[in-house]
């Protein structure tokens, strides 16, 4: 294969943008196929026809980008064709032990869509002690409520849950619309509430403008649980459903304190700590809870705009960390 750094010279806007992906890909060792090629490109809206075309036997842009068994990789980066398939195996794997604990997560009083994220949601878990990251939506104005159940049931459950990211059902509209979080948002894989998932998508339609060929929920059926969870210890549903014995304007005035109790109490213990709860990667309000201690989010930029830089990337054309 030729050399990278011709990449961004001899190439025109579609092949960078295909080139652009599978450098992104490459930071997680995760080869594409060609319909996952065609939603990731970032910004540039084509056919899934002018992608094929591009990569075809014999086009400049195949210099530099290899391919296995129908799946594209950058050069060097063969044998991860088949560390794809590992990984797949070992993920589903690891879903399927965990999948009574993720019952009884769906089944808990005022969650109302539970879906897998991160690299489970990709099925590609590296090893087989991660952990398993969760984004749920909650009941509109109990998301404190929804917290404290999930908190109190996964110390009893056990497991490697981890909860990151929940929103309120009636704040739907996600802050911090970048690249990243558009990503993540497009990437979750529904196991509850596909119908919750689906609005959320729909009212967060800026994730276009960086994915304009990602159709949200398109890969629901590639899931081990698309035709519903189920499952979970009959105490989660019993108190689930003694919840709903209690009449609504009492439930209803009662849950309203409790939730605000709850917000009110983990915000003074934050501010102890000295976290405003107020970046992209810790974000705290009655309506969002959002904690990633660990966020990717700007080593992988920098990763990304290394790997473009050595391919011929001038520097203003460079991936920044918004």
């Amino acid at each position: 294969m030729a050399n990278s750094t011709s990449v961004y010279r001899g190439s025109g806007p579609l092949e960078r943008a295909i080139y652009r992906t599978l450098a992104y890909s490459s930071l997680s060792e995760y080869p594409l196929t060609l319909p996952e090629i065609h939603r990731g490109l970032g910004g540039y809206r084509t056919y899934r026809r002018a992608v094929a075309d591009a990569l075809a036997e014999g086009e400049p842009l195949r210099r530099h980008v290899g391919e296995v068994e129908g799946h594209y990789h950058l050069p060097g980066q063969e044998g991860w064709v088949a560390l794809r398939r590992e990984r797949r195996a070992r993920s589903l794997r690891f879903l399927e032990e965990h999948r009574g604990i993720l019952g009884g997560l769906c089944a808990l009083p005022w969650v109302r869509g539970v879906a897998v994220s991160g690299a489970t949601a990709f099925h590609n878990l590296r090893k087989e002690d991660e952990d398993l990251d969760v984004f749920l939506v909650a009941e509109p104005g109990r998301l404190w409520l929804a917290l404290s159940a999930v908190w109190a049931y996964r110390r009893r459950a056990g497991g490697r849950l981890c909860i990151n990211y929940v929103i309120a059902g009636d704040a739907m509209a996600l802050p911090y619309p970048n690249a990243y979080n558009a990503h993540q948002l497009l990437s979750l894989r529904p196991i509850s509430g596909v119908e919750t998932f689906r609005e959320l998508w729909e009212a967060n339609p800026w994730t276009q403008d960086f994915f304009p060929n990602w159709t949200a929920g398109a890969e629901l059926t590639d899931s081990p649980w698309s035709e519903g969870m189920g499952g979970g210890p009959p105490l989660v549903h019993s108190l689930a459903r003694a919840r709903l014995r209690v009449p609504s304007p009492v439930r209803d005035a009662v849950e309203e304190r409790l939730d605000a109790a709850v917000y009110t109490r983990y915000r003074r213990r934050l501010e102890g700590m000295g976290r405003a709860g107020n970046t992209q990667a810790e974000t705290y309000d009655r309506a969002i809870f959002k904690r990633h201690p660990n966020d990717h989010r700007v080593p992988l930029t920098t990763r990304l705009a290394a790997v473009l830089r050595e391919a011929g990337w001038p520097e203003e054309e460079l991936p920044t960390a918004s």
